[in-house]
Order: structure tokens, then sequence, then C-alpha cells
């Protein structure tokens, strides 16, 4: 919180002379803070400051000379959205207040209606909430970072470690039988050969699910299918794409998750499920995307594994809560899995 002597970088935008003169008047009775504040009447000079100069809040007016309405604060944020604003109305309504915050502002206030106490209380909101926003985002982003290197470190474990320690032990044997018995010495050089073969393969698949995608450029149709082509060369038959209803543009953190978990379930479907036959489907409702995956694989019992361990489980969770997504896995041993992930998309078609 701001304390005794704490100087305040504002930028104040405001075209109305008298408006300004008011809030000038406001911010110089706020007690115990000195706020160095900056006053332009567009919101290009807006930019051109915040490009410059480093600023703790912006107070805003919605209406000015170059720019009316939400657009006026949606625009300032697209230039610089880590810095907090306090909109200013002259319009008596609560929803265009409400409105402001749901687009981004940390709080607002009707012009000529406020005290420097509740100017100063809101300011101060605004910066400490903004702060909090930026400490969660990072928590959000380093358990992010933590989780993919876990899996990663999973995945060259799995990949890696096992097909050496089979190779070595292979090695080993050839060894053995170098001097007795040639013939078991090639069979043991035979697997070896055919384990490194193996572990290659399944390295370049994890490769190629662990590549950053193009959805911008594909979509998420374009995206899974490249993907699809790429894990199943030289066996197209093991893997089919299908598509149900109109594709529409889905937000990147939805697309990339239902992408990510995707890859995931067909990964685990080769690799741990030894399937032959997957089926990929995605489906377009009017507010909502379904991803399902289905394999023909040893399956496992998905109430035994409720917790998450194994098979991935806790990463697709994990990414289908991010993106406020439901999913369901139903098989059991023998029996194949199916995976339905679905994603609300209210936005996009």
């Amino acid at each position: 919180m701001p304390h005794k002597g704490l100087q305040i970088r504002t930028l104040a935008v405001e075209d109305n002379p008298a408006d300004a003169m008011l809030l000038k008047h406001a911010l110089n009775g706020i007690p115990d803070t000195n706020f160095i504040t900056t006053y332009v009447e567009r919101l290009a000079d807006a930019m051109s400051r915040l490009a410059a100069t480093s600023f703790d809040i912006v107070l805003l007016d919605l209406g000015l000379p170059d720019s009316a309405g939400p657009e006026t604060l949606t625009r300032l944020r697209q230039f610089e959205p880590q810095v907090p604003v306090v909109v200013l109305t002259g319009l008596d309504d609560e929803a265009v207040g409400v409105r402001a915050l749901q687009m981004g502002a940390q709080d607002y206030l009707i012009k000529g209606r406020f005290p420097a106490s509740l100017l100063g209380r809101s300011v101060r909101y605004a910066i400490e909430r903004k702060r909090a926003e930026e400490r969660v985002m990072a928590q959000i982003r380093e358990s992010a970072i933590v989780g993919e290197r876990s899996r990663i470190a999973g995945e060259i474990h799995d990949i890696l470690a096992q097909d050496f320690v089979g190779i070595l032990l292979q090695i080993e044997a050839a060894r053995d039988f170098s001097g007795s018995s040639p013939k078991d010495m090639a069979k043991c050089l035979d697997l070896a050969e055919a384990v490194a073969r193996s572990g290659l393969a399944e390295a370049r698949r994890s490769v190629w699910a662990l590549s950053p995608p193009v959805l911008d450029a594909e979509g998420l149709v374009g995206a899974v299918q490249g993907f699809l082509s790429r894990i199943a060369a030289g066996n197209p038959n093991v893997v089919a794409l299908s598509v149900q209803g109109k594709p529409y543009p889905l937000p990147s953190d939805t697309g990339l998750g239902l992408l990510r978990i995707c890859q995931e379930a067909v990964v685990n479907a080769l690799r741990h499920a030894e399937a032959n036959r997957i089926r990929v489907q995605i489906t377009y409702q009017p507010s909502a995307v379904e991803l399902c995956v289905e394999d023909n694989g040893r399956g496992f019992d998905p109430q035994a594994s409720a917790s998450g361990n194994g098979f991935g489980l806790t990463s697709m969770r994990q990414r289908a809560e991010r993106i406020g997504g439901e999913i369901d896995i139903s098989g059991g041993p023998g029996q194949g899995t199916r995976l339905i992930v679905v994603a609300p998309a209210p936005l996009c078609n």
C-alpha cells in the first residue's frame, strides 16, 4: 500500500478543461501522497506518453476527441496492458462502469461525484489490484513451466532412459556370447538395434508433440491433421481424423489446450496402450468444441487411475481445467480407451 510521502506517477486523459481542473484539485487534496500528474486531451497523446514514460496509473475519460466509448479503453489496454486504469465517466450509468471493469479497468468513478478520499482509495486500490494480478499471473506461469518441465522429464525417462537400459543389457549379453556363440551374439545385437530404432521413433513422436503448433495459420483441425500425419508416417491406417460441424476460430489458449490433449492421448495410445487403430474426432457445436480420441489398445481402468497417476492423465486434466473444459475418460483393461474433452467457445463463431 502507498505510504506517507509516496509518489504516484499519474497520466490523466481528459479533454474537458473544467473536469481536468476538478481532477487536479481532487488529487492535490489526497493526504500523504504526492501525485506527479501529466495531463493530455487525446488518446493518441496518451499512447505517446506511455511509450516514452512509465506511469503507475492512468485516469481515463472514455469520451475523447479521437476516441469515444468502450473502444477508448480497449485501444489503451491493447497498447499498454500493464498499467492499471481507472475510468472516469460523465454518464451516471452503473452499466458503463461495470462494462469498463469487464474490459479490464481496475475501477471507475463518476466525474464530479467523488471526493478526494474516494479518488485516493480508488487509485491505491487499482495499483495494488494490478500488482496482485501480476503476482498471480507470474505464479501461474511459473507453475505451468514447472509442470511442463516435469512432463518433459517424464517423456525423456520413458523414451530414452528405459530404451538405453534395454540396449545396454543386449550389448552386455552380446559381449558374453562373443567367444562362445556367434549366433546368440548376433541375436542380441539385432535386439539392441530394434530397441534403438523403436526409441528413436518414440523420441521423434515426442519432439513432434512438443513442437510449437501453427494454430494461427492452420486452425485446430489443420494442426491436429499435421500432427497425425507426422506421427503415423509409414503407417497411415493407424490414425484417422474426422470433423463434425463447421470449424470456426478458437481462442488461442483453447485451441492449444485441445491440441496438446490430443497429442498426449495419441502418443499414450501408441506408446503405452500399443494401439493399432486410433480415431480422432473434432465436433464444432454453437457454444463448445468437442475432442474425442478413441483407441483399441490394451486399455486401463479409469476409476483405478482417478488420482491421475500415469498415462499423462494429470497433464490432460490440468490442460482441460485451464481452458474451462470438462474431460471424461472411459474404457477398461482389454477394451481400449475413449477420451472426450468439451471446451466452451462462446465468442468464437
